[in-house]
């Protein structure tokens, strides 16, 4: 017997696949030019800002560069500023702090 082929049927397999590979390849050159211009416009702003960081290093005055001088006291011996630990009120308030913390954990349960 003799096979025949429905004529009504349509052969789309190349046409689908037309249409896909015309999609990858739509998909992939937008997105090759989506990176070409981030990188672009990354390299121009990084050179931008090495411009300016190098214009400011040479017009830099080297007297507002300089580390200020601590405060002194009248007979030349500098000011203790900020938080010290080795305050002996501070060592006391920690202690009392802690032993208050195990209390409060002993009388927990």
């Amino acid at each position: 017997m003799a096979s025949f082929k429905n004529k009504n049927d349509a052969d789309v397999s190349n046409t689908s696949q037309g249409w896909f590979d015309g999609m990858l390849e739509s998909t992939g050159e937008l997105i090759g030019g989506i990176y070409e211009d981030a990188v672009g416009i990354t390299k121009e702003a990084a050179g931008s800002w090495f411009e300016q960081q190098k214009k400011a290093s040479q017009s830099a005055n080297p007297e507002d560069n300089r580390t200020p001088i601590p405060a002194q006291t009248r007979d030349g011996q500098p000011l203790q500023q900020g938080f010290s630990l080795s305050n002996p009120y501070v060592i006391g308030g920690g202690f009392g702090l802690l032993v208050l913390v195990i209390l409060v954990l002993l009388l927990k349960e």
